[in-house]
């Protein structure tokens, strides 16, 4: 029974490791999840401070220099150089953030198609006017101009059909006022 004892042990430890495996692969992704949502929110608030003085956020502008400049961006969230600072997400992608108008559209770049629906949701339906949501679009580039339209109300249903895009290729964007 010595070798086919070991061989036994061998394969029930495999297993035990192949499961704690995708018990952390999970545990991971809840944790990006969760810092990303945080880090969106902190965002969301930092523009509102920095330009509650203001008229505009400007035309389509990029808000990320500025944000930068006024410490208003996380240290562990910040990228790029002193005259092209970038933000980056938990997941890995970029944070892009254009204002127009008293709008502000806020894209989270190359999110999977289960972080795309699960970050999206937690802004969609009942709580999107908690947050002030204006519309949430999914593509596979950053916007390049603020939503201006009337709001637009999505749905879990919404997000699970446009969050297909495939592994980090979703582009999600959360427009505020």
């Amino acid at each position: 029974m010595g070798i086919i004892g070991a061989i036994l042990g061998v394969i029930v430890f495999l297993f035990a490791l192949a499961w704690t495996q995708g018990l952390f692969g999970d545990a991971t992704s809840k944790l990006d999840e969760g810092r990303t949502f945080e880090l969106v929110n902190r965002l969301r608030a930092n523009v509102k401070e920095a330009y509650f003085q203001e008229s505009t956020y400007g035309t389509n502008a990029n808000l990320v220099p500025t944000l930068t400049a006024m410490g208003k961006v996380p240290g562990s969230a910040r990228a790029g150089t002193a005259t092209a600072p970038t933000i980056v997400s938990p997941y890995g992608g970029d944070i892009e953030i254009l204002g127009n108008g008293r709008r502000f559209g806020m894209t989270i770049e190359d999110l999977s198609d289960e972080a795309c629906v699960n970050l999206g949701s937690r802004f969609a339906g009942g709580s999107s006017a908690e947050f002030g949501v204006v519309n949430i679009t999914v593509g596979t580039a950053a916007v390049t101009t603020v939503f201006t339209g009337a709001p637009v109300s999505r749905t879990l249903a919404n997000l699970v059909a446009a969050c297909d895009e495939g592994t980090a290729a979703n582009d999600l964007t959360i427009t505020f006022r």
